[in-house]
């Protein structure tokens, strides 16, 4: 049996750069250089938001407040992600944009 992260990683080596490439137009290396980079900035974040919230007092808690606050940026996000704007040239209708 193959673990959940065995298909992802299939779909990350397969799907999504022959997205990036045909609907967006990227290079390889554009490409290896976004997920670097977003990749870079997950890692620092993760710092950041863990400091804030370890030393964050409330009556909801400590991580409650992050949670509510990050909700909205993240269902706004997938919606994005999910009904990509026409100007990129992605297809909202091919169904690729779920590749991303």
């Amino acid at each position: 049996r193959l673990p959940l992260s065995s298909f992802d990683f299939l779909l990350r080596l397969t799907v999504r750069p022959a997205v990036y490439r045909d609907g967006l137009g990227m290079s390889i290396s554009t490409q290896a250089m976004v997920v670097s980079l977003c990749k870079s900035f997950d890692f620092l974040m993760g710092f950041v938001v863990g400091q804030a919230s370890d030393k964050l007092r409330t009556r909801w808690g400590r991580r409650k407040p992050f949670m509510a606050a990050l909700c909205p940026i993240f269902i706004l996000s997938f919606l994005l992600i999910c009904n990509p704007p026409a100007s990129l040239g992605v297809d909202p209708n091919g169904g690729d944009a779920f590749a991303l």
